[in-house]
């Protein structure tokens, strides 16, 4: 039998007293009467009992509170999700409202609009809810302002999720939860001291013989020698107020994950880092076990393991940031750490530029690689592989670490970019004073020359299997047809007119039925923004076709995006079975439980989207394209954060989700996984795509010198 919780505890006994019908003397014998059996708390000046009157003093607190909250959650919820979610001058309009509100007194306005709308619980709590609506306007604008930042919102509709679904499901109910629950609390607690303190004054609040612990307390207090006799009646009211507002901040705080365990780093050990016998678990199962780990002075360390073996937990652990319901055991010596998120963006406050967030010296801005020039750009603007840039300058930014923890810094970077990237932190750690690296990767070719060491999580990998390439028809229709295409930054559902200078400038691309078209280049050169353009997500000019309509009149049927960055498109609140449920619906040819065992996901189907690591997020996302079914893929870095056989099956898996009549084009900085699956491939640099050529005809000599200095490094 299941226990009820504190919550339905809480509402039973908040519904007993809105219902309490005691507003009088139930106690007619002696006056102020101490603690008795037939009277536990005794009785006040009146003769009326203290305990009772207790309990009734909760009902302004439940109905007048739970009115606040009705008027404040009702008015800030919709305004904050509605500018959060559209931007532009509605967010301008809503956000100059609430805040102009917001920094007027709230006590002197409640009481102002009490004196309007009468004294009393009801009006006093319409009043407090009227007031506090501006502060929950601005937290639920800034959170599902910043999920819309980081292409949640889009992402799910252009998935196929309604757009007023989207906001009040996913941005709102599922991931604004904490700073609603927050919001409550502090409306109840702040209309709990108000309402106690009007009543105590005895004007503006509960008056006799309603009971409020305010009046309680005031007439205990002015009750002279009577208070003598039944100090409690005094000290009772006090207690409760305490106890009440106590407890609704501790349940808006709420607790975190388990920590891992503490750390008994000292300077002069010559391992900045030592891991022995540590076990990372949930309540239902074991998720990673590590014999030992060390990381000495000045050298670097790969974690190298498959996709979801638990490497990312591993850095948590040692971090002591490990997520709600992950517990650790073992031992743990860390010193200062700086910390390289596996998706830059986490590491990033998408509400400031990059420069407010780094110490953008000279020797950082080399070591990352990231350009001075976008210095003042905001996260969401950024390509995926300038957001690690960013991440890593953040990172380096911090003052004196002495071990840097580095996630997959190499995902979203050009062959290129991570050569000189790996070459940058070997020369970086061989200097005195800068700090050792413990390295996660799945990438084997990073390691030779680079990292001292190599710690194994899990089994070896296995070897990456052969994908065949599709046989594409004799004569298959054209899928995508682009002439003279300019693409502009800035990503919305509606394009606009053209601002600035295009991302990408007289683009010429085709894509025909059985085709799979690679698109390669640097790290920032446009990539995404040409599959968003070809999707309709970002303003553009010139002829463009996708399965024989223009998308930037609407989004034609039969297209998916899989995203570059995985979160974006699964929403971190949901289970993985209930998250592929939705593009089941959409497809409505395949079974979950089919796409879980394709990406062998099967285990994990029970899992929180936000518990899953990042291979794991990258499977999800291709098994929610598969099941929503799709003529045309457009594929940004399918095989990132994935190990090269999974990458392989991904790969294999998109291939057989279009078949012999779809097409699919994939950006991607794999060359060796990419590649053999081509047709045809594009070469983006410097706003223009400089060459195309088939596989076969890759390392002619005759190719640019960008596409032969991309051959050469990766």
């Amino acid at each position: 039998m299941t226990r009820p919780s504190p919550l339905a505890f809480a509402c039973l006994v908040a519904l007993l007293a809105a219902c309490f019908p005691y507003d009088g003397a139930l106690n007619t014998g002696a006056l102020a009467m101490g603690p008795s059996a037939s009277h536990p708390l005794g009785t006040d000046a009146l003769g009326r009992d203290v305990a009772l009157r207790l309990f009734g003093g909760l009902r302004p607190l439940v109905i007048g509170g739970g009115l606040a909250l009705v008027a404040a959650l009702g008015i800030g919820v919709p305004a904050g999700a509605l500018a959060g979610a559209r931007g532009g001058v509605i967010a301008l309009a809503v956000r100059g409202v609430a805040s102009a509100v917001a920094v007027l007194p709230a006590l002197p306005i409640t009481l102002l609009l009490g004196l309007l709308l009468g004294h009393g619980v009801l009006p006093l709590g319409l009043a407090w809810g009227l007031a506090s609506a501006p502060a929950v306007t601005q937290a639920v604008y800034q959170r599902v302002d910043a999920l819309r930042r980081a292409d949640r919102l889009l992402a799910l509709v252009t998935h196929g999720v309604p757009e007023p679904v989207a906001v009040a499901r996913h941005l709102v109910w599922n991931n604004a939860a904490d700073v609603l629950r927050v919001q409550c609390a502090r409306i109840l607690a702040t209309f709990l001291a108000m309402e106690t303190a009007l009543s105590y004054l005895g004007r503006a609040g509960v008056a006799e013989p309603t009971p409020s612990w305010g009046n309680m307390l005031a007439m205990a207090m002015g009750a002279g020698a009577g208070t003598l006799r039944n100090p409690v009646a005094v000290a009772a009211p006090v207690v409760v107020i305490g106890l009440v507002g106590g407890a609704l901040w501790w349940a808006a705080l709420g607790r975190s994950g388990r920590a891992a365990p503490a750390s008994s780093w000292s300077p002069g050990r010559s391992d900045v880092l030592t891991v022995a016998s540590l076990e990372l678990s949930t309540p239902v199962r074991a998720l990673v076990h590590l014999a030992a780990l060390g990381v000495p002075r000045g050298s670097v360390t790969a974690l190298l393991g498959a996709s979801g073996t638990g490497k990312s937990l591993i850095l948590r652990a040692v971090a002591g940031i490990l997520p709600a319901g992950v517990r650790a055991t073992g031992a743990v010596s860390a010193p200062p750490l700086a910390w390289v998120a596996q998706d830059g963006r986490d590491s990033l406050d998408p509400l400031t530029s990059v420069r407010q967030q780094v110490t953008a010296d000279a020797e950082a801005l080399a070591l990352s690689g990231f350009p001075a020039d976008r210095l003042d750009c905001f996260p969401h603007t950024l390509s995926g592989g300038e957001a690690q840039r960013a991440a890593l300058l953040a990172a380096l930014s911090v003052t004196a670490p002495a071990l840097l923890l580095a996630d997959e810094p190499t995902t979203g970077l050009d062959p290129r970019a991570r050569r000189a990237l790996t070459a940058a932190l070997r020369q970086y750690t061989e200097r005195p004073d800068h700090p050792s690296v413990l390295f996660v990767t799945h990438d084997r070719r990073l390691l030779p020359g680079f990292a001292d060491a190599v710690v194994e999580v899990g089994a070896p990998t296995p070897r990456c299997p052969d994908v065949p390439r599709r046989r594409r028809p004799a004569a298959g229709p054209v899928l995508v047809e682009a002439r003279g295409l300019d693409a502009y930054a800035g990503l919305t559902r509606r394009p606009a007119q053209p601002r600035g200078e295009p991302v990408l400038h007289g683009l010429d691309l085709a894509v025909a039925a059985g085709e799979t078209v690679g698109i390669i280049g640097e790290s920032g050169v446009g990539k995404t923004t040409l599959l968003r353009a070809l999707a309709g997500l970002c303003a553009s000019q010139g002829s463009l076709s996708v399965l024989g309509a223009d998308p930037r009149r609407g989004k034609p049927d039969g297209v998916q995006l899989l995203w570059q960055d995985p979160s974006t498109s699964l929403d971190p609140a949901m289970t993985l079975h209930a998250l592929l449920g939705v593009s089941a619906r959409l497809g409505g040819k395949r079974t979950v439980k089919e796409a879980l065992a394709r990406v062998s996901l099967s285990h994990r189907a029970d899992a929180l989207a936000a518990e899953l690591s990042g291979g794991e997020r990258r499977r999800a996302s291709i098994a929610q394209v598969w099941l929503a079914g799709a003529r045309l893929v457009l594929a940004d870095e399918p095989s990132a954060a994935l190990d090269a056989p999974r990458a392989a099956e991904a790969l294999a898996l998109l291939q057989e989700l279009v078949g012999q009549q779809g097409g699919i084009v994939i950006a991607s900085h794999d060359l060796d996984l990419v590649l053999p699956l081509c047709d045809r491939v594009y070469v983006l640099h410097e706003r223009a795509c400089v060459d195309v050529f088939t596989p076969a005809s890759a390392h002619e000599p005759g190719r640019h010198p960008f596409t032969r200095a991309l051959m050469d490094a990766g």
